[in-house]
């Protein structure tokens, strides 16, 4: 995959619901980055005043060289205000996406816009963990169409930063579904659901995970 993907988690360190106007400026400074494809960001729905942003770079090139020119003036700016940050960069040839209607192969932009962003990591994955049990659980339920469901994307992540927060064990692995709202995806995970059913595949061949629901806004 020649696109990059990063994806930064991060509180503040004034408990706020309201992110800092520093903040907000160096994102969209960031947004103007020749090679950004598009940045996004949001509060958890779960914890408001966690935050994350997703970047989608045309290249690892375009990304090191905002970061050679801006840094460490941008990065000093952006982190002013955070209290904990983590930042996770898509593995090269990793990748695999499908949308709810077309399991030839998308990307990350599916699940990202979508008006509800479910992000779900798998932290000391196995080897064969993205190819055998988070890749199958993905196809099972995307092409069961749900309602409210939009697609899927999955790869391989390396950690690039962590502050305030202990670094995972490798490997890491990351799973993003778009659905229409976060009740949607409450709304299957009943008994007897194709998540249900295929549930047990990502319930072992990983240590720990973590997941969470944005509303994204695009930047």
């Amino acid at each position: 995959m020649s696109e990059l993907i990063e994806i930064s988690t991060f509180t503040l360190k004034i408990n706020s619901p309201v992110p800092p106007p520093t903040l907000i400026s160096s994102l969209k400074l960031l947004s103007s980055a020749p090679g950004l494809i598009a940045i996004y960001f949001g509060p958890h729905i779960e914890s408001p005043t966690t935050y994350t942003t997703v970047t989608r770079w045309s290249s690892q090139a375009s990304r090191d060289a905002f970061f050679n020119v801006r840094s460490p003036t941008w990065q000093s700016s952006f982190t002013a205000s955070l209290e904990t940050l983590s930042v996770f960069s898509s593995s090269p040839s990793s990748s695999s996406a499908s949308s709810s209607s077309d399991n030839s192969g998308q990307d990350a932009a599916i699940p990202l816009g979508a008006p509800c962003t479910e992000i779900f990591f798998s932290f000391g994955a196995d080897e064969d963990y993205l190819e055998n049990r988070l890749n199958p659980f993905v196809k099972a339920i995307t092409s069961a169409s749900l309602p409210g469901l939009f697609g899927g994307f999955t790869a391989e992540f390396v950690p690039v930063k962590c502050v305030g927060v202990e670094k995972p064990e490798p490997k890491t692995v990351v799973l993003m579904l778009g659905w229409n709202s976060k009740a949607d995806h409450e709304a299957q995970k009943g008994q007897g659901t194709v998540i249900d059913n295929n549930i047990h595949l990502i319930r072992s061949g990983r240590k720990a995970v973590s997941m969470f629901h944005v509303n994204f806004k695009k930047l």
